[in-house]
């Protein structure tokens, strides 16, 4: 659980990451949130679940929109 844990938060920062190509550090930011939902499931972590999907439709937004 604390992988998952990580890799979800190294997701929030590839994603807020500023510096270099923005497209780029937003794809690493699903890499890292679809690598934690491969550890999270929805019975037994449903809150963390959620925020992660929340995450990951944010980014899949900002990759489509531009930024949000």
């Amino acid at each position: 659980m604390e992988w998952a844990q990580n890799k979800h938060t190294l997701g929030l920062v590839y994603a807020k990451l500023a510096r270099g190509n923005q497209q780029h550090n937003n794809r690493q930011a699903l890499v890292c949130y679809e690598e934690a939902l491969s550890i999270y499931t929805a019975l037994q972590m449903p809150a963390q679940v959620s925020n992660v999907q929340r995450d990951i439709d944010h980014v899949r937004y900002v990759l489509s929109h531009g930024r949000a």
